[in-house]
């Protein structure tokens, strides 16, 4: 395993998402200048896609690199994003942009936000438990 330090062939990008909660990740090949991820015009038709720096970097906010572990090579690496252009089947929970990001560069997929949202609704589901058991009956 190896930190990839910038610069890299391969940076993670994180940007704020277009509706402002949660962030999306992409994936910048610094040799080309395109970027890899989940896009189209809705989400029920959203699949991986490649497109130049420019064109996302236009309609993206808060945009920066995120350092990365990855047991693969850069050509391992792109074969993975080459596997991945065109599959579709987003689901916010099962298949979204950092799914693709974190299998792409580290070979899990795994999205932390919809992690952290599962903790989220565990706890408030033991508190709304405690609660109930609190109350007089």
């Amino acid at each position: 395993m190896q930190v990839r330090q910038l610069p890299s062939r391969f940076v993670k990008i994180q940007c704020s998402t277009r509706w402002g909660i949660g962030t999306h990740e992409t994936i910048l090949d610094t040799y080309t200048g395109k970027v890899y991820h989940f896009d189209g015009q809705n989400k029920l038709q959203a699949s991986v896609i490649e497109e130049t720096w420019e064109s996302f970097a236009s309609r993206s906010t808060n945009i920066k690199a995120v350092p990365y572990v990855t047991p693969f090579s850069d050509e391992e690496i792109a074969e993975h994003i080459r596997k991945g252009l065109g599959k579709g089947n987003y689901n916010l929970l099962l298949n979204n942009c950092q799914h693709f990001v974190s299998e792409c560069l580290s070979g899990v997929r795994q999205s932390f936000q919809v992690a952290h949202v599962g903790v989220a609704l565990f706890f408030v589901g033991v508190g709304l438990l405690i609660h109930s058991e609190l109350k007089p009956r």
